[in-house]
């Protein structure tokens, strides 16, 4: 992409993520959860909390890593609701929410405030440039890795890595190569509309040659895996930081 064409889908990003996913199938507008009262915010991220975080979708992957996690210093990139955030951050991790969207900020700020949660908030101006007043043992990159073409991904992976310490680790969700397949689709705009609706400009597939694509050589996978439906919804991968890039 040349400059204003990123320019142009930096746009499309922040516009469509601010609609945040929330249940197994629903999505919803931070600046519409931000209008009810706290009761019923809970309530629905009760909702939320109990339709996701099963064994087989994000609890397998909570317990995992629990106790790795716990007194480190994690960088949750496009945290949502902040069910793996929040949880983690219950679990001793000093949670470092980072968006593109404010609104998303604002409403994750008011969830901590309400579950007693201490963390911090990071708006992203720049997907290609950071700011962090600290490095991270961990990037928890929940699904959102993937919204964007593979170039602009690498660009971007290229300005968060030196804010993760050398032995630190990368938690990747992702939508697995099977899946691309079996949508039919010719590219990730066409994928994009199958998996996260038809204002998602993008998703890109990946599988373990494209992750270590995307991350280079001072990154080491560690392992991977498919879940979720018939093990073709999700896949994960663990990389482990061995060296500046």
């Amino acid at each position: 992409m040349n400059s204003d064409q990123n320019a142009m889908f930096d746009s499309r990003l922040r516009e469509k993520w601010r609609e945040i996913p929330s249940t197994r199938e629903g999505r919803m507008f931070s600046s519409d959860l931000l209008t009810v009262d706290d009761e019923a915010l809970m309530k629905y991220w009760d909702q939320c909390k109990a339709e996701t975080c099963t064994p087989e979708i994000r609890g397998w992957y909570q317990e995992r890593y629990k106790a790795t996690l716990a007194n480190s210093a994690v960088a949750d990139i496009g945290p949502g609701l902040g069910l793996d955030g929040i949880w983690f951050a219950k679990h001793g991790a000093h949670v470092t929410f980072v968006d593109i969207v404010e609104d998303n900020l604002t409403l994750l700020r008011r969830l901590c405030r309400l579950k007693g949660i201490d963390a911090d908030f990071y708006y992203v101006n720049d997907f290609f440039k950071y700011s962090f007043t600290r490095t991270f043992d961990c990037f928890l990159c929940i699904g959102s890795l993937i919204n964007a073409p593979l170039d602009f991904t690498t660009r971007q992976v290229e300005a968060l890595s030196p804010f993760l310490r050398v032995g630190g680790l990368v938690l990747m969700l992702g939508y697995p190569k099977e899946r691309f397949v079996l949508s039919g689709a010719r590219d990730g705009a066409e994928f994009a509309a199958t998996t996260d609706g038809p204002r998602t400009p993008w998703v890109e597939w990946y599988d373990d040659r494209k992750v270590q694509q995307l991350f280079g050589p001072a990154f080491r996978l560690e392992w991977s895996r498919n879940f979720g439906y018939q093990d073709t919804e999700f896949n994960w991968f663990e990389l482990t930081k061995v060296g500046d890039r």
